[in-house]
């Protein structure tokens, strides 16, 4: 009879694989999530400029967000 047996060497094998599929899959996700903070546009005047506008509103202090905003918006014209 065959009986398997675990050898440590297919660890080594196997660890580009699973850090191929990590990076894969794992650092886009991480990447959406840093996003989601942001307030990132792809055009227009704040396409290169962007900041963090949204940690203050899941943390419950959406007035002070929009004045925030509001405050920026005019400092920049």
């Amino acid at each position: 009879m065959n009986q398997t047996t675990f050898r440590p060497v297919s660890l080594v094998l196997l660890a580009p694989a699973a850090i191929l599929l990590l990076s894969l899959l794992a650092l886009p996700i991480v990447y959406a999530i840093y996003l989601g903070f942001t307030n990132l546009q792809l055009i227009g005047p704040h396409a290169v400029n962007y900041w963090f506008s949204n940690f203050s509103i899941t943390r419950g202090e959406r007035q002070h967000a929009v004045q925030a905003e509001r405050a920026m918006r005019c400092s920049r014209r």
